[in-house]
């Protein structure tokens, strides 16, 4: 079986698909499957292969955006393989690329969140969901769904949706030398500093919570992706928060994981994700999940089982729950935080890659 994964993003960029795709095809190459990397983007200016981790990539310039571009040399690109598997969630550019090319390949597709959870260019979304969205998916073999809510969404428009999910590697996250009792108000957030992700509401509990007795020691890093460190910065100095909240510049694995055997809670206020990939690494790694009530990280993080969903609306409600977690006894705390461990030994990628080898091997055997 030979199987081309096709994205919009891949590694040296970070995020979310990056690490997915990657992940995904070193560890189906590991079950016996052969896999290559299509990258299709605007910044690449020629045809160029390299390698990954040993999986060969092939960079492939895009005309255009990610929503509206043409890709020339993609029909070349596609040559070879048994199956396509592609990662679009915008079902825009690529899916429309595959078409173009007149491929009869059979093709997968992973929905990674969609682009449906945001008001950005709402009118335009509603037009791509009346007119094209059903065609777009028609011409998929299987709709591979990241989570429970996006089989919800894309399963009103195709009956060929299956809930894979997405992988960690936990062996990578876990903390073997972790003391067994920690401050829970130790805090870390890591990921991209962003507008969705709203760092600037964790600064603002983290304000409140000092002024009710509840200091935090917040460690904040990742990649500013949107100019925001300064803004943060500013809030910092001017509500004192000097001695308590740290900005840092994005850590390599070694000194996140270092950095993380001191702390006891990733927190979040992000106001969507496509899967919450940090959520079960940091569960991983040993760490309390707090987060935002909604989906699909509610359905990763139990109320006093593993972490604690707030609103993020700055009600009393809010940090009457936080304050009752930041007094929680260190056995509870140890309950919670093998829980957190268990459920992310779940999501392990030597496992979640089975899903998508039987995903493909079942396509396969009906074409």
């Amino acid at each position: 079986m030979k199987v081309l994964n096709i994205t919009p993003t891949f590694h040296p960029e970070i995020g979310g698909i990056e690490t997915v795709v990657l992940n995904l095809s070193v560890h189906c190459q590991r079950l016996g499957v052969e896999v290559e990397v299509l990258y299709v983007s605007p910044d690449h200016k020629r045809l160029q292969t390299r390698t990954v981790e040993g999986i060969k990539v092939t960079n492939v310039p895009l005309i255009g955006s990610k929503l509206v571009g043409y890709a020339p040399q993609l029909r070349q690109a596609i040559q070879g393989f048994d199956l396509l598997h592609i990662h679009d969630p915008q079902l825009m550019a690529l899916s429309v690329g595959v078409m173009l090319s007149g491929s009869q390949l059979p093709r997968v597709l992973s929905t990674h969140g969609g682009f449906h959870h945001t008001r950005r260019l709402a009118g335009a979304k509603r037009l791509h969901e009346e007119f094209a969205l059903r065609r777009m998916l028609d011409s998929y073999r299987l709709v591979l769904a990241t989570s429970e809510n996006d089989a919800a969404y894309f399963g009103r428009f195709t009956k060929r949706i299956r809930v894979t999910g997405n992988g960690i590697d936990v062996q990578r996250h876990q903390i073997a030398d972790r003391p067994p009792s920690n401050d829970l108000r130790r805090w870390v957030y890591w990921g991209r500093l962003s507008e969705n992700k709203r760092v600037d509401r964790l600064l603002d509990y983290a304000v409140r919570l000092k002024a009710m007795g509840y200091p935090l020691d917040l460690l904040i890093t990742g990649t500013d992706v949107s100019g925001l460190a300064c803004k943060f910065q500013a809030r910092i100095d001017s509500a004192g928060l000097q001695d308590s909240v740290r900005l840092a510049p994005p850590m390599n694995d070694i000194d996140l994981k270092a950095a993380l055997r001191d702390r006891t809670v990733f927190a979040t206020a992000s106001e969507y994700e496509g899967f919450g990939l940090t959520l079960l690494e940091a569960m991983a790694a040993g760490l309390l999940v707090v987060c935002r009530d909604v989906e699909p990280m509610n359905k990763f993080v139990q109320n006093g089982q593993n972490g604690l969903c707030l609103a993020f609306d700055g009600s009393d409600a809010d940090f009457a729950k936080l304050v009752e977690f930041l007094s929680m006894d260190q056995p509870h705390q140890q309950s919670m935080r093998s829980a957190s461990v268990a459920f992310a030994d779940a999501y392990d990628w030597p496992r979640i890659a089975k899903r998508f080898v039987s995903a493909y091997s079942e396509v396969l055997s009906t074409t």
